[in-house]
Formats: structure tokens, sequence, C-alpha cells
């Protein structure tokens, strides 16, 4: 008997109901997204009959999204029932995932997605590599193998810490993660005197910021692969790099999304010589 939430009227107890499954574990969770701070009416009774009935719930968690707005997930949880957090392996890396942890949907083509952009950046052992807008790490993490050192930045505090602990368990010790706005990010690793030798980057729908495309020509990498989940932004970015001096070398699309508009892209590039 809990009650939908309403955006037009702003009534209404239940937001979403937002599920998560590592496909490789198994391992599901439900998160209810909740208008207020509040409890739910028998959310003990709902957690017990929710693991009884699916085996393969491991965690409830209660996400509060009390404000006047159609995004998803508010910033706070609440440990419902089991763990905080699931775990799946992509790219041969085990993942941690917490509700706000960016992670692709379409995992069989996101993994492929990813390993497309690793083959692309022709990754060799003596390499840097930088990865900007990493979400939980999981591209750095699988290119972590390949490389001398990785170097991540994401703006999402419960992304890093998800980063951190996918580092950690999967005894990856040569990736560094840096919570900060990417922009920022590549100012504290150029201070640092970090040179890479290749920049990875996965932007949201927006694209690069054109601090971070400047930063990007600064550094002056040999190969910059860009993954993209917006055609206009990338066309964008791309004529702006190659304004910089880079040459598109190659673009491939991976389709997530079937029977859809949709399409990322991975756009390879070079320094002009």
């Amino acid at each position: 008997h809990w009650t939908a939430y309403d955006e037009a009227t702003g009534k209404g107890l239940l937001r979403h109901l937002y599920l998560r499954m590592g496909f490789a574990t198994g391992e599901i969770m439900v998160c209810p997204v909740v208008a207020g701070k509040g409890h739910l009416p028998q959310e003990q009774e709902f957690a017990a009959s929710l693991a009884n009935a699916f085996p393969g719930v491991v965690s409830i968690v209660i996400n509060h999204n009390p404000k006047n707005t159609n995004v998803i997930l508010g910033r706070e949880n609440r440990l419902l029932w089991g763990k905080e957090t699931i775990d799946d392996i992509l790219c041969g890396v085990r993942v941690t995932l917490s509700p706000h942890s960016f992670y692709q949907v379409n995992r069989g083509q996101a993994q492929r997605l990813y390993e497309t952009a690793l083959d692309l950046a022709q990754l060799k052992d003596s390499d840097i590599l930088l990865d900007l807008y990493c979400g939980a790490g999981t591209i750095g993490l699988a290119a972590a193998g390949r490389v001398k050192q990785v170097y991540g930045a994401e703006i999402v505090p419960q992304a890093v810490e998800n980063a951190k602990r996918n580092a950690a368990q999967n005894q990856i010790r040569n990736a560094e993660f840096l919570c900060a706005d990417c922009s920022q990010a590549v100012e504290e690793f150029a201070q640092r005197g970090i040179r890479p030798d290749v920049i990875v980057v996965d932007p949201p729908r927006k694209g690069c910021a054109p601090e971070v495309l400047t930063a990007i020509r600064d550094f002056s990498p040999e190969r910059l692969g860009m993954i993209s989940c917006n055609p206009a932004p990338a066309a964008r970015d791309c004529k702006e790099l190659v304004k910089m001096g880079f040459t598109v070398e190659k673009i491939v699309p991976v389709d997530l999304f079937p029977r859809t508009g949709h399409c990322e892209s991975i756009c390879l590039f070079k320094q002009t010589l």
C-alpha cells in the first residue's frame, strides 16, 4: 500500500524502484527511491519477504530523494537489509557497485566497448594512462595489467570509493583515483609532474568540458581514446581536438541500446607529427 509519487503534485511516497544486477555473480540490489527522509510502512516485512522470494537479492537499500526534481536518485542511502553493495565482473575485473556507481546497463556490450577502446589505444607496459570521468574505475583497472601506471579522476565520491575498493580487491597496486571535477583533476596531475602517454575519456552526455580538452592538449599524449554516448558533443569535441593538433585515426560504433537511435562510439586520436 505504498503510494506512487506524482511529479506534478509532489505527493506520494515511492518515486522509483531501481534494480542492479551483477550478471557474473548473480547478485541483485533492490533500491526503492523514496520521497522524503522517513521510513516506508512495513519496510522490514517488505525486505524479509523479498529476500525470501528471490535468493539472488543480497542488498536492499533505501534511497531518499526529497527534492522537487526528475533526477532519479537523491544523495542519501540507507541500508535496509543485506549488504550495501553488490559485485560483478567486467573485463576480468571484480567491481563493487553502490546505488550511485555509474555502470552500463548492457553489461555484455559494455565489456565489448571497453575492450575495444583499450585495444585501439595500443597500450604498452611502459605507458602511463590517465582515465578521466572514470566512474568506478572499470576502464583504468582493466588496463592496469597492460601499463606502468593508471591515474583516474571522477567527481562522484561514492564512485571514487568504489574505484579504490575495486583496485584493492583485485590486488591492483598501480592505480590511483582522485575525487575531483576532471578540469581540477588535470591541473593537480600536471602540478605533480604526471605526463600521460595515453588518455581515455568517457564523459557524460554533454561531452568534455573545454578546460579538459585544453588540458589534454597541454599533456600532449601519444594516443587519446574518447568514448561517447552522444554524437553531437562527440563531433564538437573531435573538431576542437583536431584544431589542437590531434588526428582522428578511427571511429568505432558500439550499439549498447538495440532498437533505439542511441549508439556509443569510440574515437581514437593520435598526435599530428
